[in-house]
């Protein structure tokens, strides 16, 4: 019985959300990478940090640890465009500039932070904002994603599993950082969720979403059309005006990109400011195995194990979940970094994986497999904290 058909069957009809489940592995997560971060300090600070100043007085953002511990790198970025609005700093393909960055986040931070008195509109306050933000979309997430592999899988204990393994990914610290890793994850997940379900509309709307937070974003209308097409096993004739729902992904990303042009002058600017970082197309396996750019002696390896791993994890996906879509949707997060010549950000994407937990939760039936995949990603989790409050870059 395929998971289309177990759903009309209304076999797997979970009226239960069992908080504890959630809640749990969310608090403990928190805990431990807040102490991770707070003694961070027996860490050297990393000093080819571009940014002296802060480097020099021990934070960046905001005089309070707790606070500005969450903000690092890309942040800066995300906090212009929320404060100021965008804007390029030079030419398009050789300075960056904040136009490469998607706006669903940062707006949402100017949001609210254009309902606040005009004095308190500054980086400290849009940090804070973006913190709480991110923190209650992960919550929201996960909730999600419990849902979603009962919905796929029909086991309560893979569930709980796939929460542990996502929550202490050694780089689920962005999903409390001023970063769009929650936001992604919320609206990929709840987009999965509601197709499932059939509720099309939904489902447009939540890819849209999701694709107005990152630029791999657009790639979503694949696995969605995937699933399309599942529910109607790939009979054309079965297509239905609902499928016109999915073109809300490419909508949105064609109208983020025409926003701009009066800014940039160009209607594609979000995709050529990317040059500014250096990115080149070269082989997967040239990336993978010999990165030219962007290569950071301390992390470069061990996002080359992630990767591979990932990759390994992915084809499993792709034959035991019940959806080829999952599969299909890691499949694109992985090719989208290796189009960029390089693998920089690689752990970090890799967060937003959810079906390779889905895949490890299964593994994870085995105790002592499953220990072993808690305590390392723990141990991982907590040392690349600490590493990214002393300014260095883990992903």
């Amino acid at each position: 019985m395929t998971v289309w058909q177990r759903l009309a069957a209304k076999a797997d009809d979970h009226r239960v959300w069992p908080w504890s489940d959630v809640l749990l592995p969310w608090a403990v997560s928190r805990v431990l990478i807040v102490f991770a971060g707070w003694f961070a300090g027996y860490f050297v600070a990393n000093p080819d940090y571009g940014d002296v100043a802060s480097v020099a007085r021990g934070w960046q953002f905001s005089p309070i640890k707790l606070v500005d511990m969450w903000g690092r790198w890309d942040t800066s970025w995300y906090l212009d465009i929320a404060l100021h609005g965008y804007s390029l700093r030079g030419p398009l393909t050789t300075t960056q500039s904040n136009v490469a960055f998607f706006p669903l986040y940062p707006f949402s931070i100017r949001a609210v932070l254009l309902l606040l008195p005009e004095t308190w509109r500054t980086p400290e306050t849009a940090l804070l904002i973006g913190v709480i933000l991110s923190n209650v979309l992960f919550l929201a997430a996960l909730f999600m994603l419990y849902r979603l592999t009962l919905l796929l899988i029909n086991d309560r204990a893979v569930a709980q599993r796939t929460l542990w393994y996502t929550v202490l990914f050694p780089a689920a610290f962005f999903f409390a950082s001023a970063y769009t890793e929650a936001a992604f994850f919320l609206f990929t997940i709840a987009m999965l969720y509601a197709a499932l379900r059939r509720i099309w509309w939904a489902a447009g709307i939540l890819g849209a979403l999701a694709t107005l937070t990152r630029p791999p974003g657009i790639l979503l209308v694949l696995p969605l059309a995937c699933m399309y097409g599942e529910m109607i096993e790939w009979k054309v004739r079965q297509i239905r005006w609902n499928f016109l729902w999915i073109a809300l992904l490419p909508l949105a990303f064609a109208g983020f990109m025409l926003s701009l042009q009066p800014v940039t002058g160009d209607w594609i600017a979000p995709l050529r400011a990317q040059e500014a970082w250096f990115s080149a197309l070269l082989p997967p396996w040239v990336t993978i195995f010999t990165p030219e750019i962007g290569v950071i002696p301390y992390i470069t390896r061990v996002e080359q194990i992630l990767l591979l791993g990932a990759i390994l994890m992915t084809g499993v996906a792709l034959v035991k979940l019940p959806t080829k879509a999952l599969g299909l949707y890691v499949l694109l997060l992985i090719a989208a970094m290796l189009a960029t010549g390089q693998i920089l950000d690689m752990t970090r994407y890799l967060s937003t994986a959810f079906p390779i937990f889905m895949v490890l939760a299964l593994l994870g039936k085995h105790p002592l497999v499953d220990r072993l995949i808690l305590i390392g990603s723990a141990a991982a989790l907590a040392l690349l904290m600490a590493a990214w409050t002393r300014f260095y870059w883990v992903a």
